[in-house]
C-alpha cells in the first residue's frame, strides 16, 4: 500500500465527472500517398451537474503523417516538437459538448495509428472512454470482375443483351461500383461508359 494510508480505510473523491471522448476519420482506407484525412473529435461532459475544469485534449500523430490544420484555432494548436495537437478547453460545463477537427496528410501507405487522450482537473470515475484511436491503412485494390455472359467470342448475341459478371473480390469489404465500356474498337478509343445502348446488327463488340 501507499505510505500514509491506513489499512481497512476507504478513500473516495467527493466530486467526480465522466468525460467521454469520441474520434472518427473521414476515411481509414488510403488509396495513395498525399491524401488528406480529417479527424473529428467530440468530447462530452456527461455529468448532469458538475463542470469539468482545466480540460485538455492531446492528439498524437504517427511520424509518417503531416499536420495540415486544426479547428478551432483559438483553442487548439500544433506542436512541431511533440508532433501533436493539443486543445486547451478550460471549463466544460455539465452536459456540454465540444468538437474539434484535425486535418493530416498521409505521407506513405503504411499503417498509421492516431491516438487522442483527454484530461481534466477533476477525478473521472470512468477512464475507459478517456482515449480513442484511429487506424489508417492502405486500401487494397479489388480483383477483376469475371464476365459470365455473353461469353468471350460468342455469336448471335441479342441486340439488347444483358451483361452478367462475377463481382470483384475485395479484401477490405468495400462497397464496389462498376462501369461497363462497350465499343466496336478493340482498343476502346473514345468509348464512354455504357448507358442503355442497343447494339448494331452483325457487328463485333468489345466490353471491359
Amino acid at each position: 500500500g501507499a505510505s500514509g494510508l491506513f489499512p481497512g480505510t476507504a478513500y473516495f473523491y467527493t466530486t467526480s465527472i465522466d468525460l467521454v471522448l469520441e474520434m472518427t476519420a473521414s476515411k481509414t482506407q488510403i488509396d495513395k500517398a498525399g491524401e488528406q484525412v480529417k479527424l473529428f473529435l467530440q468530447l462530452t461532459n456527461s455529468d448532469p451537474s458538475l463542470d469539468a475544469t482545466e480540460v485538455e485534449i492531446v492528439n498524437t500523430l504517427s511520424p509518417d503523417l503531416t499536420f495540415d490544420f486544426v479547428s478551432p484555432t483559438n483553442l487548439c494548436a500544433y506542436s512541431t516538437a511533440a508532433h501533436s495537437v493539443s486543445c486547451q478547453l478550460g471549463t466544460l460545463g455539465a452536459n456540454s459538448v465540444v468538437e474539434a477537427v484535425i486535418g493530416v496528410i498521409v505521407d506513405n501507405l503504411s499503417t498509421h495509428t492516431i491516438s487522442t487522450a483527454i484530461s481534466a482537473n477533476e477525478f473521472d470515475h470512468d477512464r475507459s472512454n478517456n482515449s480513442a484511436n484511429v487506424y489508417l491503412s492502405k486500401n487494397s485494390i479489388p480483383g477483376e470482375p469475371k464476365l459470365i455472359s455473353p461469353r468471350n467470342g460468342e455469336t448471335g448475341v441479342s441486340l439488347n443483351p444483358v451483361l452478367k459478371w462475377h463481382k470483384s473480390a475485395d479484401s477490405d469489404n468495400d462497397r464496389l461500383s462498376y462501369q461497363v465500356h462497350l465499343c466496336q474498337d478493340a482498343l476502346f478509343t473514345g468509348c464512354s461508359p455504357l448507358s442503355g445502348t442497343s447494339l448494331a446488327f452483325a457487328s463485333p463488340y468489345y466490353a471491359n
